[in-house]
């Protein structure tokens, strides 16, 4: 089942207006023009609230409106008469979960109801089912006019398409039996019962999978361990699968991999050193758990973003080798960079970067930048359980989570090679549900390298944001410093929305002046991203270099 969010102002002058989301969101509601929700009265504030949408999840925080905020006529926030709204941003404000059918009042003058509608999906496909109502007001067919009701061998309503792939392969499984045994040696799981059930790659118990990337029972999902030497189980069965239609092939990456040792975690997941067993190469598996249950349509998308990033090719792009899921857990196959990351570097420096090596890391990110949103590419992405693969034309991508963190270098020396890493990713995970409205009401991503007009509509992945963000990751590693005044106990997106950022000198009076003019202008968001396009941030950068920087650079200028 998927969901959609549906705002209608139900009171005020633009009553009747609807706003639809299908996707995650973050809408401002005030009377300023740059609002997602414009509502022009007097009687409410300029931003007066913030909604953060993950269907079906709705959350709202009151940014210290003047008027107050209401849910189903019980007051959540405002501020004090006396408080202005300088003062009032200063302070840290509550979120609530809306609900199907709650009235949001901003004020006295203006209310709006959320719809929350759950939207039957084929669960082969994803597409919405005939019939599936999205609205109150859809019409319902019945008798000879409503659609044929298909369903599947698990007796789940799927859609005409799908059942006519699903027909056509039962007809070519009847007249090729041999091919139907091939098929099924070749499945991720090693299926060894007629009903269904597995032996699980952790500890030999026979279980039934609950989906098809699942060969570990419930006991070793729960050790991280066997997790991870699920992935790579699953990982070595698809090389192997490869080998078996690419007999001639002489890719080292169609070969077997073994665990060398942790590189790092967090909560979110792991990174590890593996070795392809065939060749010793070494590669970094990455290990990601989303924060919601995948189902078919969430890991389909996933694949599907994921897939597109595995096409990238450029010294400064980290490269993804394989992409996919078992047991409910993302990975990503990729570079193995001993350097670690920008930001783990500034670590070992004392939390900042000289300019010689500040410069050096983030020209060779910019032409990666460069690259990719430049990047026309065409893609076959394999389909998820019988679903066919799919063909599509890229033209470019765009990161939406560039930061220090996600630049990663190839060793410690002095002249690191610095790859993109994640390229791409931050769209698959958001499909795959990990961008999801967090218990706390925070949405998941880095708001502290992203400009207010992605802040405002977190769809709006142009490669403005990328070249924002690039200058912001640039402004951070030289000066140890956000561009903007975050402080403790003080609400982000408020900050994030309403604030400039701070002209560089402010913070560090040794950037030299000609680089700091080019600095401040990137990171310049009104009325809109100053610099379109990396290589021409690229080319600003290096021209206000003093000299000696430019000798350091020499090698990649």
């Amino acid at each position: 089942m998927q969901a959609k969010v549906l705002l209608e102002i139900t009171k005020g002058e633009k009553t009747g207006e609807r706003f639809e989301f299908g996707e995650t969101s973050r809408v401002l509601i005030g009377r300023q023009e740059d609002c997602g929700i414009v509502i022009p009265l007097k009687t409410i504030s300029r931003y007066h609230c913030l909604l953060e949408i993950h269907p079906p999840a709705v959350r709202l925080q009151d940014f210290g409106s003047l008027n107050g905020t209401f849910i189903n006529g019980k007051k959540i926030g405002q501020r004090d008469q006396n408080v202005s709204w300088e003062e009032a941003r200063e302070q840290q404000h509550q979120v609530f979960d809306l609900r199907d059918g709650d009235v949001l009042g901003l004020g006295t003058q203006c209310e709006i109801k959320c719809h929350i509608r759950q939207i039957e999906t084929c669960p082969l496909c994803g597409k919405a089912l005939p019939g599936a109502a999205m609205d109150d007001n859809a019409t319902v067919l019945t008798g000879s006019l409503a659609p044929a009701l298909h369903l599947d061998d698990k007796g789940r309503r799927i859609c005409d398409d799908c059942w006519k792939r699903l027909e056509a392969r039962k007809e070519e499984q009847r007249r090729q039996q041999e091919e139907l045994q091939r098929t099924v040696a070749e499945a991720p799981l090693e299926i060894e019962q007629p009903d269904g059930k597995t032996k699980c790659k952790g500890c030999g118990t026979v279980f039934t999978p609950t989906a098809q990337d699942n060969n570990l029972c419930p006991a070793c999902l729960a050790d991280r361990a066997k997790v991870l030497d699920g992935v790579l189980a699953m990982l070595n069965v698809n090389a192997q699968k490869a080998r078996q239609r690419q007999k001639t092939a002489g890719a080292s990456i169609l070969a077997g991999y073994e665990k060398v040792s942790l590189l790092g975690k967090g909560g979110m997941g792991e990174v590890w050193k593996v070795r392809e067993t065939d060749t010793g190469k070494e590669y970094a598996l990455k290990t990601m758990l989303p924060d919601v249950a995948m189902d078919d349509q969430a890991k389909r998308l996933f694949l599907r973003e994921a897939g597109i990033c595995e096409h990238i090719r450029h010294p400064n792009v980290v490269k993804a080798y394989k992409t996919g899921s078992a047991n409910g857990v993302l990975y990503i196959l990729m570079d193995l960079c001993e350097g670690g990351s920008a930001d783990d570097l500034m670590k070992k420096k004392g939390g900042r970067l000289d300019l010689q090596l500040a410069t050096y890391i983030i020209l060779q990110t910019l032409s990666g930048l460069d690259y990719v949103h430049n990047l026309d590419i065409s893609v076959e992405v394999p389909g998820v359980r019988g679903r066919a693969s799919e063909k599509l034309l890229v033209h470019g991508l765009v990161h939406r989570d560039f930061k220090p963190g996600n630049i990663f270098l190839s060793d410690t020396g002095d002249h690191p090679t610095a790859m993109v890493a994640d390229f791409g990713m931050a769209k698959a995970f958001d499909a795959a549900g990990r961008s999801q409205v967090s218990k706390t009401g925070a949405v998941m991503g880095t708001p502290v390298f992203m400009p207010k007009q992605q802040a405002r509509d977190c769809k709006y992945a142009k490669p403005e944001v990328d070249i924002w963000a690039a200058a912001a990751s640039y402004y951070y590693m030289l000066t140890g410093q956000f561009v903007k005044n975050f402080r403790p106990g003080v609400n982000v997106w408020q900050v994030l929305i309403t604030e400039s950022a701070v002209p560089i000198r402010n913070r560090d009076r040794s950037v030299p002046a000609a680089l700091a003019d080019v600095i401040d202008r990137a990171l310049a968001e009104s009325p809109r991203l100053h610099y379109a396009s990396a290589a021409a941030l690229r080319r600003d950068i290096v021209a206000a270099l003093p000299d000696s920087v430019k000798t350091y650079c020499r090698g990649i200028l």
